[in-house]
């Protein structure tokens, strides 16, 4: 029974982190005026993080190919992605605002 609920949660988790990386891929992805201001937000983070998010997002690779290409461990990009969308968020969320439009 143990095997089933961690088999059901690891569907889960991947589910979810598909969904969280596609949200992520739609908002580098847009145009206009929303491309401009993801443009912006990402040259004000890290370099580290603007190469990783563009690797992920943009270049489509997998972690295991980020922490290969990085000379990392799986484990290292998994957190450096999250620190990198979380540094992402704000900056966006910032400029939107400043934009007028809703964060």
């Amino acid at each position: 029974m143990s095997m089933a609920k961690n088999s059901k949660e690891e569907k889960f988790i991947s589910l979810y982190r598909a969904f969280v990386d596609e949200i992520y891929r739609y908002i580098f992805l847009r145009t206009g005026l929303e491309s401009r201001i993801v443009f912006d937000c990402l040259n004000r983070i890290p370099e580290h993080y603007r190469t990783t998010l563009m690797l992920k997002y943009v270049d489509g690779k997998s972690v295991k190919q980020i922490a290969q290409l990085t000379d990392k461990s799986a484990k290292a990009v998994e957190s450096l992605l999250q620190r990198a969308k979380s540094t992402f968020l704000k900056e966006y969320r910032l400029s939107r605002m400043k934009e007028g439009f809703d964060p």
